[in-house]
């Protein structure tokens, strides 16, 4: 499982491309 930066986790909470 590849570890995210921050910055990527702010962006995964910032804007839901994870649905």
């Amino acid at each position: 499982e590849p570890q995210l930066t921050s910055n990527e986790m702010f962006d995964v909470y910032s804007k839901p491309f994870y649905l």
